[in-house]
């Protein structure tokens, strides 16, 4: 909590129904994804124990902000809020000036043209972000796309990649989807024999952001449609080495299988450490 900024200390994202979700058919997701939402979508900046509503923050820059995760830091005097907008893939900054709340995009994933898939471009589609503890980097997953980002958010305005890793997506050597630019698929690698299905979705940092841990299951039904392997599969829980100067590279003795539960293969989404952690800054 900052006091200085009037002990501002809650940020909550709003999401509405996109208008290409299939409503009568297992809420699977419309193939003509549209980048339009029902309503617009909104920001809530709160005081918690003042009981009163801050701001309102109104999205419509880029189209299609639709919010599966959002990240707020403190830095000293400075107040910062990420939100990551999942159909446009792209990581919106918000900041205070002058006691008014301002917002610009500062990362797009740019959608690739692909031969194969169910449409001819492939967002990145940003399902979770994170923020480490010491405010120095911020990390996203990329879940149609495949891959980890890592971004030094030392200048807010302006972040920089450091380090990145594909954990999977849809462009894969033997998945029969293609880049129409030539380019070849991703290397994704085998961990204790395993190939790694489905695409990087909920990440966890740990206290020391030395140590990012990743699940790829992100909502059953899309899972199936999206990545029918998964759910025969099941999920993993990997575990990714932090550069803490930039840099991301997968521990390959860290495999954590959920296909061999008593039930069957499961699916895995949230990752949390008992206490506290990254994710919320709350500890208990």
């Amino acid at each position: 909590i900052n006091a200085e900024y009037g002990g501002i200390n809650l940020v909550i994202t709003s999401w509405c129904l996109p208008l290409g979700v299939n409503q009568t058919h297992s809420r699977m997701v419309s193939i003509q994804l549209t980048w339009q939402t029902e309503n617009t979508e909104n920001i809530f900046i709160f005081g918690i124990g003042k009981k009163r509503k801050f701001s309102k923050l109104s999205i419509w820059d880029p189209p299609g902000s639709f919010h599966l995760k959002s990240g707020s830091c403190i830095i000293l005097t400075r107040r910062m809020v990420f939100v990551a907008a999942a159909l446009s893939s792209t990581v919106i900054h918000f900041y205070k000036k002058d006691d008014e709340w301002l917002h610009e995009v500062v990362i797009s994933v740019e959608p690739k043209e692909v031969e194969g898939w169910a449409l001819p471009q492939l967002p990145g589609l940003i399902t979770d972000i994170i923020i480490s503890l010491d405010d120095k980097f911020l990390y996203f997953s990329n879940w149609l796309q495949g891959d980890i980002r890592q971004y030094d958010i030392s200048d807010p305005h302006h972040p920089r990649l450091v380090g990145q890793i594909f954990l999977g997506g849809v462009v894969k050597a033997d998945s029969g989807v293609r880049h129409v630019s030539g380019a070849p698929a991703p290397d994704i690698p085998l961990v204790k024999g395993k190939k790694l299905a489905g695409g990087p979705q909920m990440i966890q940092l740990s206290l020391d952001g030395k140590r990012l841990y990743v699940t790829n299951s992100l909502f059953s039904p899309w899972d199936k449609q999206f990545y029918a392997d998964l759910a025969h599969q099941g999920s993993y829980l990997l575990q990714i080495d932090v550069n803490q100067n930039g840099g991301l590279s997968l521990n390959t003795n860290f495999y954590v299988d959920f296909s061999a539960e008593p039930a069957g293969p499961v699916l895995a989404h949230e990752i949390r450490y008992p206490g506290g952690d990254c994710t919320s800054d709350i500890w208990i």
